[in-house]
């Protein structure tokens, strides 16, 4: 955003001084920049106006990187392509592994930038912004949640991969598309549920400590709940269908449904148990940053009366 275009009620609130990364992000295009009460970027292709969220914490390395990475998406990732996605595990596993394509556009295509990322990651981490305080990362988190503090770290932390884990950070590394991402991150949601299965049949699963983590124990003491709810039904039903003389074989409706609703429970993971649980931390946290409010509304005015010059008003 050239000076001449910008006049600001509060100019130490919204103007950028030459370190700014948004400043770095659009000085060789020709767009427009607002600042508004929303919780996401978004990019006007048309009209070349870049909506971008207001943070309370305007200044440092944490700031540079959240306009950084929100540039990113504003411009890289398609607003349509969340659409098509309803299931919340698999949305989860595409913000993750989307996240990790766009940081890494805007890194290559602004390399000063890379340190903002570094310093960034750092603050937030010992401010446990992902939520893994007092956790061993290895052993307490699932692949995705691996994968989503390596590459926010820049690839610093200390986690170690399997040769198997090694085959889905190539892939991660290859993603080039959106469409790229959905589909990798549906293999690797497919791939994981299976690996939970796997876990949940080892004596001491209950006690295991990504069993705790996500929860997965739940799963069973809910089947378990449901199946003597059931069984209570069903002998209760029976003693009735006795005391009233009717046959049991009257009773085949009821008992056909009994048996669906058991069949129904089966073994599989809840859907929800599956979601990064660091990146919903973090989200979370994130929109703590967020200032709900303040925004600023631009405005051209005549070329016959002030030469296009764009006002900015601090609501």
């Amino acid at each position: 955003m050239r000076p001449d275009r910008l006049a600001s009620m509060d100019t130490q609130t919204i103007n950028l001084d030459s370190k700014s990364i948004l400043a770095k992000l659009i000085a060789t295009e020709n767009i427009q920049v607002q600042h508004n009460k929303v919780k996401t970027a978004s990019f006007d292709t048309k009209h070349r106006v870049l909506t971008l969220p207001v943070f309370k914490n305007q200044k440092g390395d944490v700031y540079d990187m959240l306009i950084a990475h929100e540039c990113a998406h504003a411009l890289h990732t398609p607003t349509d392509g969340w659409v098509k996605i309803e299931d919340d595990s698999l949305r989860s596993y595409v913000n993750v592994l989307e996240d990790c394509r766009i940081d890494r556009i805007i890194q290559k295509q602004y390399p000063g930038v890379v340190k903002n990322y570094l310093n960034g990651f750092d603050i937030l981490e010992k401010q446990n912004f992902f939520g893994t305080n007092g956790k061993d990362l290895n052993k307490e988190l699932m692949l995705i949640d691996k994968i989503n503090l390596f590459y926010k770290s820049s690839k610093r932390l200390p986690i170690s991969f399997s040769s198997v884990d090694n085959k889905w950070l190539s892939k991660v590394d290859a993603l080039k598309t959106f469409d790229d991402v959905v589909d990798l991150a549906k293999q690797l949601l497919n791939w994981q549920q299976k690996e939970v299965e796997k876990l949940k049949k080892l004596p001491d699963f209950d006690k295991h400590l990504i069993s705790d983590n996500y929860n997965l124990n739940d799963d069973e003491s809910e089947n378990e709940d449901e199946s003597n709810s059931e069984e209570s039904s069903e002998n209760g039903e029976s003693q009735q269908a006795e005391d009233n003389g009717e046959d049991k074989k009257d009773n085949g409706e009821q008992t056909a449904v009994n048996s669906e609703a058991q069949e129904g429970g089966g073994e599989g993971i809840s859907p929800d148990k599956l979601i990064s649980i660091t990146n919903d931390t973090m989200e979370d946290k994130m929109s703590k940053l967020y200032d709900s409010e303040k925004s600023y509304a631009y405005y051209t005015l005549p070329k016959a009366r002030l030469n296009l010059c764009a006002f900015v008003f601090f609501l």
